[in-house]
């Protein structure tokens, strides 16, 4: 997603005056950070791409960066995403439960695969009633 009233600027070491680079900035939440993308001027007249990562031990201090900025502005906006993911809850949680019900029957298929020919029998009739007990609860059934 591009940002739209983000800018980048930058200094060398001994400068007192910071140089505009650009405005085009990209932000995404990918799972476990934020991930933020933008392109600068290089030194030899290329490009080069910078990417900054945060992670969630640093989303309370971004959080409170933001209220400092603009209170009222970062407090309605994480009142709308929370009001947002809370109406989501009911997806997240079916995939989580599907994902569930997934792994249980490939672990109860993998041990029927390493069963032993005395076992196999009673292995496979516990696969096959655990395939058709994870298919109904997928499925929403009691």
């Amino acid at each position: 997603m591009k940002l739209s009233e983000a800018e980048v600027k930058r200094s060398g070491a001994t400068s007192k005056y910071l140089s505009y680079e650009t405005s085009s900035v990209d932000v995404e939440g990918r799972a476990g950070a934020l991930k933020i993308r933008f392109d600068i001027k290089s030194k030899g007249g290329g490009t080069t791409e910078l990417y900054l990562s945060i992670g969630p031990k640093d989303f309370d201090t971004i959080a409170g960066a933001l209220s400092s900025a603009n209170r009222a502005a970062a407090t309605l906006s994480m009142a709308k995403e929370l009001a947002k993911q809370v109406g989501l809850q009911s997806s997240y949680d079916t995939k989580t439960r599907n994902a569930a019900f997934e792994e249980f029957t490939n672990q109860a298929r993998k041990k029927y695969e390493a069963a032993a020919s005395d076992t196999e029998d009673l292995d496979y009739l516990v696969l096959q009633k655990v395939k058709k007990i994870s298919a109904e609860l997928t499925a929403g059934k009691p």
